[in-house]
């Protein structure tokens, strides 16, 4: 896979407040710079182009937390945080010390993430954007959502996210083992 750098950094749009992105969660949306999936008809297409404008990098990310402190999730947008592999297992270690969820979205298959070390990740929401199968949320998508329970991923419907509890004994502890 190409990456656009292997530093522990992130190179980012923005980062704002989600209500959205995780069924009945808030999160702390993480847009990424650069994406070479290229999705037609993305919704981010501004955010294509690598561009070294604003680093995140541990110190960066305390702050950022502080200032999003009613979220409960790290979400990585973009862009595609993938290819800045370095960057985002650094940023998602970093969140899960901080006793945050960590969620990627991204535009590949799960099947093509086995560079990426998903240690530090909770949920996957993968695949390419085709908007004539609508977005994630209906049943004609083609993305699909990975959830990590007891250190296995396994596959679930987006709109089934809402009825997981996050917050439960059995999700802690499977966090501590990550």
């Amino acid at each position: 896979m190409k990456t656009f750098h292997d530093e522990p950094i992130l190179y980012v749009n923005s980062i704002i407040t989600g209500f959205m992105e995780i069924p009945t969660q808030i999160s702390m949306n993480i847009y990424v710079s650069g994406c070479m999936k290229r999705c037609k008809n993305c919704q981010n297409s501004s955010l294509w182009e690598f561009k070294k404008d604003h680093i995140l990098d541990e110190k960066v990310l305390k702050m950022a937390l502080k200032h999003h402190s009613m979220a409960n999730w790290i979400c990585f947008l973009g862009g595609d945080a993938v290819y800045q592999p370095k960057g985002l297992e650094k940023i998602a270690e970093v969140a899960k010390k901080e006793g945050k969820l960590v969620c990627l979205y991204t535009g590949l298959c799960f099947s093509e993430l086995n560079e990426i070390n998903k240690d530090n990740i909770d949920l996957i929401i993968d695949g390419e954007w085709e908007e004539e199968k609508g977005p994630v949320n209906t049943s004609t998508t083609n993305q699909k959502c990975y959830i990590k329970e007891n250190n296995e991923w396994q596959v679930i419907e987006f709109y089934n996210l809402k009825d997981i509890k996050w917050d439960t004994k059995q999700h802690k502890d499977s966090m501590k083992d990550s």
